[in-house]
């Protein structure tokens, strides 16, 4: 793993400074070239303050506790990314920002953010959604249960550990339990693929693991009805 990891204090918005004459001071975290910031809830004067060594100039008192403070936080990332390649994991800024916050969003599980998503989908049924549309994610969450617990022996499993093994297995485990053709199946995995985008979003995950994966949806023929089948038809209704 070769991430390039750099962090930079700074002076921030000196047009706006406060009433006395300070600016908050920002973290930046840069991972391969993408970047967070936060604010680390602090402020200096930008004429004091050293862009080549990122700290306060100066001997005295508030120069002393500021640098402090921001040694501390150099340290506390450095031991966050150094965990993420003991353990031989991927991290982005973010995951590391959410780390140093005690945001551990990498411990967000699948059917947690199932529930969540389906919670949301309720309260909008009859406004954004259908009851119809709100059942079949609530059918979907309830055959990826049952898959985690047939596969895995457990009831729910970190959202990180989805990749497209996971769901070709899932895909397999629909067929094999007959819940209906190649276009429902179809279905319940495009509603699936729609949590895995929303934690993709949230930066809940780094990749997307349905980047590979294709919908296969199998064209259906309807038959026409003969001349005779619509007489018979019509009669059945005269019927009524």
């Amino acid at each position: 793993m070769d991430n390039r990891f750099s962090i930079l204090f700074y002076p921030k918005g000196n047009n706006n400074l406060n009433k006395n004459g300070k600016a908050s001071i920002y973290l930046r975290i840069t991972v391969n070239g993408k970047r967070c910031e936060i604010s680390i809830n602090r402020k200096v004067d930008p004429m004091k303050w050293n862009s080549v060594s990122g700290k306060l100039n100066g001997n005295t008192e508030e120069a002393f506790q500021l640098n402090k403070y921001i040694n501390s936080i150099k340290v506390k990332l450095y031991n966050i990314q150094e965990k993420f390649i003991l353990e031989d994991k991927p991290y982005t800024a973010i995951m590391i920002k959410n780390k140093f916050l005690n945001k551990d969003d990498e411990r967000k599980t699948l059917i947690q953010i199932f529930k969540e998503h389906n919670d949301q989908i309720e309260k909008l049924v009859g406004k954004s959604y259908s009851f119809g549309c709100y059942k079949r994610y609530v059918r979907t969450s309830n055959h990826l249960k049952n898959y985690i617990k047939s596969e895995y022996k457990t009831e729910d499993i970190f959202v990180r550990e989805v990749d497209l093994k996971f769901i070709n297995g899932f895909e397999y485990f629909l067929k094999t339990k007959d819940i209906g053709n190649q276009n429902t199946i179809t279905k319940y995995l495009t509603n699936f693929k729609k949590i895995i985008r929303i934690a993709y979003a949230n930066n809940w995950i780094d990749k997307d693991p349905f980047f590979h994966w294709k919908a296969k949806w199998k064209a259906v023929e309807r038959d026409f009805l003969s001349e005779l089948d619509i007489n018979k038809l019509h009669h059945i209704l005269d019927a009524f």
